[in-house]
This record gives structure tokens, C-alpha cells and sequence, in this order.
């Protein structure tokens, strides 16, 4: 098929929007391979997506009473980060748009639930919400954010990419990658547990902060803010698990738990939880199930 072909057949895809096709022939005729064509129609058609999303979207009401660095986090986990063609979280779906009108501080910290055949299969999945991990952990630092929003301007840099970063780090400070500076993705670290995840990079107590507002990781980063933090980004990981026997720690995310119990290490399992653990019918859900020690009789719960 010829330049004019492979036009002519974009031209008359009734699919397609408008811009897309408007793309699409352009670079048909200027004889752009069909790959790049239709990277380039993907990206009209994300951009369209977004544009509606974001006219779909309530405004982010922040909850009254939160202090600064609780406003910034809140604003970063409902700042738009757009949508794309391929994300899998529907008109909705995606954490930035669940996360508006929610007051975060109203939420555990860690939740967990089991599965029905949790005797057989004694696996507990446990969440910690990212709002509270970086409450804790960072505060945020308005003079640094606006330094680096100030040299972002000034050298047409992207304040939603981590090179940015890295660069001002280079830049401002003469760090060194790896050496002074280090950027990272919580995803990477296959035992998160955080509710979401974010991209940092780090130098000298500080952390640059982007949190993924979207549903595919390639994309959806918020703009960077920068946090002042000590030993943050290593821990999201680490949690507990308690009841009046004692408490169970996990660095692993729930795969393995390391005990202060008042019970025989015999009577565990392989990966440490109490066998006296069952789970507790009177309050669990259909879909989520919860646990209940037959010694004490208390509900377990998830903590650090």
C-alpha cells in the first residue's frame, strides 16, 4: 500500500476523530511509518479522553481543618494525571478520580482481608494507605518546591518529569546520579503495599515526589513537590498484625511474620501466623474476609 493508500484509508475511518485523522493522513502522506501514525493518533485520542475526564471530574473540594502538608498531599492524590487508550480504569476508575471528596485522615492506615480458604492458603493481603505513609514520614518543603518550579520556568523543563529533577539536582546542587542523588519507583519494590504508588527522587533529605494518579505506570505522574524526609522511601513494606496474644511484624509486605506471641512457634505456619487465627465470620464481608484469635477471642487487627 502506497503513501496515498494508506491516507485515503485513514481519511475514510469514520472511528476515528477528526484530529485523529487529520494526524493520521498527514503522516501517511509524509510517508511516516505505520507504527509512528498510530502512536501519534493514540496520542490525539489520550489527549481527547483527558480533556472529557477532566470535564466530567468534580472539583476537588480539600476537606476543612487539614494542615499544609496534609492540603499538598490531598492535592496530589486528586490532581488530574489524565487518561490514556490503554488504561484499564474505565470511565472512574482511576485513583485520582476516586480519590476526590474523600477525607484521607478519616481512613485506617493499614486495612487487610483474607481469602475464604485462608486455613488452606494462610496469606494475608495488607494495604497502607499512601496519604497517612507520607504524612508521617515527609513534610513539605514550599521553598524548595518553588525553587525548582522557578528553574523548571526558567530552562523549559517539565515539572511532571523526574528528569527535571535530576537535572536541577546537577544543576543547583552538582550532584552526582547514584552517588548524591537517587530516583526510584515504589512499584518497583515488589512488596509495597502501599494504596498507590509513587516516583521520587532523593538528595540530602529531601525527596522530589510524584504520586501515580493513573491506572497505567507508564504515565499519569503528578507534578513534582518536594518533601523534606529521613529514611522514608525504603519502609513501604514493613506492617503488623495484632491481637491479645500479641503482635506479628512483617518487612516483606505479609509474606513472612517474625512474632512477640504468647503461643508455641509449633503451632504456626510456615510463614508465621498463628494457626489460633481463623477467620471471624460475624465480621467479615463477602468479598473481604478478617481474622479472629480463638484464644483471646479479639478481632486481629492490621497495624504497624
Amino acid at each position: 500500500m502506497n503513501d496515498l493508500e494508506r491516507a485515503k484509508l485513514i481519511s475514510e475511518n469514520k472511528d476515528l476523530s477528526k484530529e485523529q485523522r487529520s494526524i493520521g493522513v498527514m503522516g501517511a502522506l509524509m510517508g511516516v511509518s505505520n507504527d509512528s501514525i498510530i502512536k501519534g493518533m493514540v496520542t490525539v485520542a489520550d489527549a481527547d479522553l483527558s480533556k472529557e475526564a477532566r470535564a466530567k471530574a468534580k472539583k476537588p473540594r480539600r476537606p476543612r481543618g487539614m494542615d499544609k502538608n496534609q492540603s499538598v498531599l490531598y492535592d496530589m492524590l486528586t490532581e488530574n494525571t489524565g487518561v490514556a487508550m490503554m488504561d484499564s480504569g474505565g470511565d472512574n476508575g482511576r485513583h485520582w478520580q476516586r480519590n476526590i471528596g474523600k477525607d484521607f485522615r478519616d481512613e485506617a492506615e493499614f486495612t487487610y482481608y483474607v481469602t475464604k480458604d485462608f486455613a488452606e492458603n494462610p496469606y494475608v493481603n495488607i494495604t497502607k494507605s499512601l496519604f497517612h505513609h507520607l504524612d508521617n514520614n515527609c513534610t513539605y518543603n514550599n521553598e524548595e518546591t518553588k525553587k525548582f518550579k522557578k528553574w523548571c520556568k526558567r530552562n523549559n523543563a517539565e515539572t511532571y518529569h523526574y528528569g527535571s529533577a535530576e537535572q536541577y539536582l546537577e544543576e543547583v546542587y552538582g550532584a552526582e546520579g547514584n552517588v548524591n542523588y537517587y530516583t526510584g519507583l515504589t512499584y518497583d519494590n515488589g512488596d509495597s503495599i502501599l494504596s498507590q504508588g509513587f516516583q521520587y527522587t532523593t538528595y540530602g533529605g529531601m525527596i522530589f515526589l510524584q504520586v501515580h494518579g493513573g491506572s497505567d505506570l507508564r504515565g499519569g505522574y503528578t507534578d513534582i513537590k518536594v518533601f523534606d524526609c529521613e529514611e522514608m522511601v525504603e519502609y513501604t513494606s514493613d506492617c503488623g498484625l495484632s491481637c491479645g496474644c500479641g503482635h506479628l511484624y512483617s518487612d516483606d509486605g505479609g509474606y513472612h511474620w517474625y512474632d512477640s506471641f504468647e503461643v508455641d512457634a509449633n503451632d504456626n505456619y510456615d510463614n508465621g501466623i498463628p494457626k489460633c487465627w481463623v477467620i471471624d465470620e460475624e465480621s467479615s464481608l463477602d468479598y473481604e474476609k478478617y481474622l479472629k484469635c480463638k484464644e483471646c477471642g479479639e478481632v486481629v487487627e492490621a497495624t504497624h
